[in-house]
């Protein structure tokens, strides 16, 4: 039993991998296009998740119409990024 607990504890203990910093930043649309721009956040704590979406357009960013909405069930971070691109989608949708 103890080589058990020995293999539990090898396999989940935490690499020192380094972390890469990524910097992303916002490029507006181009010509007549409109841009949409979605997030989606996990609030662990509270068990609950959000999302955002923002379409904009031109070269300074106007925005056009804006969303958020609370999500009340726990969602993984993938989840929620998916629910926050289908948000976009339907905003989208019904603004024409």
């Amino acid at each position: 039993m103890n080589r058990n607990i020995e293999d539990f504890k090898a396999a989940n203990v935490a690499h020192n991998i380094p972390h890469q910093h990524v910097v992303q930043q916002w490029s507006s649309p181009h010509g007549s296009v409109y841009k949409v721009n979605v997030d989606g956040a996990v609030f662990a704590v509270v068990k609950e998740a959000g999302v955002v979406v923002i379409i904009c357009c031109d070269d300074y960013g106007t925005v056009m119409a804006a969303m958020s909405k609370c999500v009340k069930r726990p969602l993984g971070e993938l989840e929620i990024e998916a629910k926050a691109f289908e948000a976009g989608v339907q905003l989208r949708k019904r603004l024409g």
